[in-house]
């Protein structure tokens, strides 16, 4: 049974999106870091490109930087949280909607990075975003981790942007008979339009 946080909308495969998917087991973390800007730059060049013809009014660059910042940090936070038992691969799904970039990025978790997931999903479900950002910079500045932990904050208070979060056992593409728990974050960034006609 699937434990849904957030306003959390199924992706509905639509004409015209766009899935880049990888092997989380091939490559180490360090390895596939090096990716994930590239898989984000491409996903912002594609959609940068075509987007204007969806939405004549559409602020290009806007939706370039948005889109480009916006899925890199979710393929790193799919890339740290994901299984590597290589059952289960990441995928990361575009769409352009009426009036939002629509991100949808599915994983696999284990035990500890589902818990520690969804303990800071109820955090920043149950608290101001502006102020867990300025505790989090705060606790940034003083600890040894690279892990910042704004992503989802900066996406809420800069980007205007609803998260929800789907997890669910599935059973692995590679290997019939194994199911995995997996996790899909949904992001949705309402689209600014240009005032030029």
């Amino acid at each position: 049974m699937a434990e849904v946080y957030g306003d959390f909308v199924e992706f509905e495969e639509v004409f015209e999106y766009l899935v880049i998917s990888f092997d989380s087991s091939r490559l180490t973390v360090k390895e596939r870091w090096k990716g994930n800007s590239i898989s984000a730059d491409f996903l912002a060049a594609y959609w940068g490109s075509l987007g204007p013809a969806f939405h004549p009014r559409l602020a290009h660059t806007q939706m370039k930087d948005t889109i480009s910042w916006t899925a890199n940090e979710l393929i790193e936070n799919a890339v740290k949280f994901a299984d590597t038992s290589g059952f289960f691969p990441i995928k990361i799904f575009l769409n352009l909607a009426e009036d939002t970039l629509d991100f949808y990025v599915e994983n696999s978790v284990s035990a500890d990075a589902k818990k520690k997931l969804i303990d800071r999903i109820v955090e920043i479900q149950n608290n101001d975003a502006s102020d867990l950002y300025f505790q989090q910079v705060e606790k940034n500045a003083v600890s040894d981790s690279d892990e910042s932990s704004l992503g989802f904050l900066i996406m809420k208070m800069d980007l205007g942007a609803e998260i929800a979060w789907k997890f669910e056992k599935k059973e692995s593409p590679n290997q019939r008979g194994i199911y995995v728990d997996t996790v899909i974050t949904l992001v949705r960034v309402p689209i600014e339009k240009s005032d030029v006609s």
